[in-house]
């Protein structure tokens, strides 16, 4: 944020830059370009550094586990962090599904400790949850920590998504559903916002399929939908293919070129957000 955008000769401007630390820890390094309207330095860079020291936290903002098989188990982990352990103590370590379970193990050569979050495969299909320690700790009490994932079934879509270039001569895809075990229909293929049009094939067995997908929407702007196939497979009913509709290069607008007669008066045009 900046303080004022016109600085007269000889003035000064403040800019106030907020870091979200959330998920980080140790040293963090920071860089903030401040464009203005001055010919010989339009871009002023700013680096701010610092070390961001956890009372009581995750190292991580979230977990992510590995794409687990239906049925399967997998795992990830991530630190927890205490900064004084006088007096503290873990009250309980709740999940918020039977199918996840973490448990606190100790880490060699520190006082920080491993949580270790085990999630199993039982519904196929995206996840995300959350697992929730308590604490005697005053201000933290309750602390939470988000966990994705995504639970493969036996039927396989590729691609896993469909890109169309608006104004592209190329206006149709295929997409091939396979199953490694059993043999499966598909009943139906629905197009959440009427963007394109599919139809439907038998594959070479009776465990694969084709649905080819046809643009049909006339607008130039970027959109999207989702086709939601339904099958007759009661571990998979519904198979989901996100469709994107890109503009191409040439109709994105480029901003207009700055102009290089100098001011007498020194403009701030645009403070970026602080970059990794």
């Amino acid at each position: 944020m900046v303080s004022q955008a016109d600085v007269p000769p000889g003035g000064e401007a403040k800019i106030e830059v907020k870091i979200k630390t959330k998920g980080h820890t140790g040293l963090m390094s920071k860089t903030v370009r401040v464009q203005s309207n001055d010919p010989k330095n339009p871009t002023l860079k700013l680096t701010l550094k610092g070390t961001i020291e956890v009372e009581v936290g995750f190292a991580r903002a979230y977990v992510r586990i590995p794409t687990i098989s239906l049925g399967e188990e997998k795992a990830a982990e991530t630190k927890f962090m205490v900064k004084d352990r006088t007096d503290f103590k873990v009250l309980g370590i709740e999940s918020s599904t039977p199918s996840m379970t973490a448990t606190l193990k100790p880490l060699e050569g520190t006082t920080d400790e491993a949580l270790v979050i085990t999630y199993k495969g039982t519904k196929v299909g995206r996840f995300n949850e959350t697992v929730t320690i308590k604490t005697n700790r005053a201000g933290y009490e309750t602390l939470k920590l988000t966990v994705t994932g995504m639970v493969q079934g036996d039927i396989d879509a590729r691609p896993k998504n469909i890109s169309f270039q608006i104004g592209s001569s190329r206006t149709e895809q295929n997409v091939v559903l396979r199953s490694k075990k059993k043999p499966f229909k598909v009943l139906k293929v629905h197009d959440v916002n009427k963007l394109v049009k599919t139809s439907v094939e038998k594959g070479a067995t009776n465990k694969e399929w084709k649905i080819k997908v046809t643009l049909i929407h006339k607008g130039t702007e970027r959109a999207s939908t989702q086709l939601v196939i339904t099958t007759d497979s009661k571990e998979q009913p519904t198979v989901t293919i996100p469709v994107y509709l890109r503009p191409k290069a040439a109709l994105i607008k480029k901003a207009p070129k700055r102009s290089k007669k100098r001011d007498s008066k020194f403009k701030v045009l645009r403070p970026s957000h602080p970059e990794e």
